[in-house]
């Protein structure tokens, strides 16, 4: 099989899916009556930075949105540290950081998508002479 014809397995479906898995392992921990199960709710910034990590492997590393979700989850991580300082003065490089992203959307051609490939046999388009 063709490595270009795989679907990729770093998916937003499959981060999404297991920050469910893991939001229901903390209810039935805290239900059980374990000591500490919320305080593991401060690793809470790591889903949306895979998340966007998924974003930008699946859709390439100009996606906007994939940014996004970084970016979120970096300004989660300065508040879980309470370092909003971090925040109100290091502000402008985000700023930079999304100047940056649509540049690189601007200079960047988009990623061919699979029915726009010249490959033979790509399906009905294909005539025989």
């Amino acid at each position: 099989m063709n490595t270009q014809n795989r679907p990729h397995v770093f998916t937003p479906k499959l981060v999404f899916g297991l920050a469910l898995i893991a939001l229901g392992l903390l209810l039935t921990l805290d239900q059980l009556g374990w000591p500490g199960a919320w305080g593991l709710f401060r690793f809470w910034p790591v889903i949306p930075a895979v998340f966007g990590l998924a974003r930008l492997r699946q859709r390439g590393w100009a996606h906007l949105g994939g940014h996004a979700w970084l970016a979120f989850a970096l300004v989660g991580l300065a508040a879980q540290w309470d370092r909003e300082d971090l925040i109100e003065r290091w502000w402008p490089v985000l700023v930079v950081w999304g100047g940056a992203v649509l540049t690189l959307r601007a200079l960047v051609p988009p990623a061919p998508k699979p029915s726009d490939s010249c490959d033979a046999g790509n399906g009905p388009a294909e005539r025989k002479p």
